[in-house]
């Protein structure tokens, strides 16, 4: 008989419950790690408070005394967010009965994976175009692409966590996201990526082309940028209370409206799978971000570090790259691509450039100047 598929209603409520799970997870493990994280010299001052030491003309007295708020709470929420990833894949993936399968394929290996209704049937042409994921080569293909997104979201917690506790220069902050980006790469070709962008009917004219152009390998160093800036594009924009965690979690939110539009848009097909896929990565991020959130605002009691910094900015890398979004992806980046832009005199120490760029404080009003 024909193999059973995987009800997308079910497998979506599965993942809304882990959200909301990360959520509660996230919450009760960052407030329970505070003291562990301040007795393990893991915290910073927040310099942006009354309680802050200040001379009589409010400028900051060194060495910095006030209110001390424990670093690098974004592992945390990286934590609890891969582990609600993991208790993810027995409800996107399963193995069909043996039934199901060519008598040929039930002698090597007894059943086949199944993602978001995908199964092992000879008739690839029907059943996938059934289910919408066409763009499927081999069975255990969407389980090694979702596992790999999980693999880069961790080197990033790896990276961000050793910046907090090793201060690292930014040159060396480059190669790590690059190195992640590679199998990306890799699983995007295979998934048979386009490597064709559109061009504005303007620039089609002045440069006499059509209305679309292969770049070709240009396309993959693209997206080797994208997961490169935006690991780091997060981070350039900080320093104020709920700034990291604010500006992750409206760029989640936009991608998940993006991934339900599309997928209202398209019933099937690869373009279902991709947004689907990514729509699956995105809401467990915003159930751990708000959670963070709400203990990031002002006044802050958690601060998240770089580690959550690079923990969001891949997720929205790989939610771009193996979704195949990373052009709409790059869009929803415009306030961090203008930051990055102006910034651009300070990074190349045209100008000077302080540490931390911090915003001034003052007391008499308590905001921010």
């Amino acid at each position: 008989g024909a193999p059973r598929l995987s009800a997308p209603p079910v497998m979506m409520l599965a993942n809304l419950l882990l959200s909301l799970g990360g959520f509660f997870m996230t919450s009760k493990m960052s407030v329970a790690m505070r003291e562990t994280f301040v007795k393990a010299r893991l915290f910073g001052i927040d310099l942006n408070k009354p309680e802050t030491k200040r001379d009589a003309n409010g400028v900051l007295v060194r060495p910095y005394e006030g209110p001390i708020v424990p670093e690098a709470m974004g592992v945390v929420a990286g934590t609890a967010y891969l582990v609600c990833m993991f208790c993810f894949i027995p409800f996107a993936f399963y193995d069909v009965a043996d039934d199901a399968l060519p008598p040929q394929r039930q002698q090597h290996q007894g059943a086949s994976i199944e993602m978001f209704g995908s199964h092992g049937s000879n008739d690839s042409s029907a059943s996938l175009r059934d289910v919408g994921l066409a763009g499927s080569v081999t069975d255990g293909f969407l389980l090694s692409k979702y596992l790999c997104g999980l693999l880069a979201i961790c080197c990033m917690c790896f990276l961000g966590f050793a910046d907090n506790v090793l201060d690292l220069r930014w040159r060396d902050k480059l190669w790590l996201p690059l190195t992640a980006s590679l199998p990306l790469l890799m699983v995007y070709i295979v998934d048979g990526g386009g490597t064709v962008i559109v061009l504005p009917r303007i620039v089609s004219r002045i440069l006499n082309l059509g209305s679309s152009v292969d770049i070709g390998v240009a396309y993959y160093a693209f997206m080797s940028c994208l997961a490169i800036f935006c690991t780091n594009a997060i981070n350039i924009l900080a320093g104020v209370n709920g700034l990291e965690t604010g500006q992750s979690v409206v760029i989640a939110i936009t991608i998940a409206i993006n991934n339900c539009i599309q997928l209202s848009r398209w019933s099937d097909g690869p373009l279902h799978a991709n947004n689907l896929f990514s729509l699956c990565l995105i809401l467990p991020f915003l159930g751990v971000s708000l959670a963070l959130l709400r203990l990031n605002w002002h006044p802050a009691s958690i601060f998240v570090g770089d580690t959550y910094c690079y923990f969001a900015g891949m997720t929205f890398a790989v939610c771009g790259i193996l979704g195949h979004n990373a052009k709409t992806v790059l869009l929803f980046f415009m306030p961090q691509i203008v930051n990055f832009v102006y910034s651009l005199p300070q990074l190349f120490k045209a100008i000077p450039c302080p540490r931390h760029r911090m915003p001034g404080y003052d007391r008499e009003t308590n905001r921010l100047v």
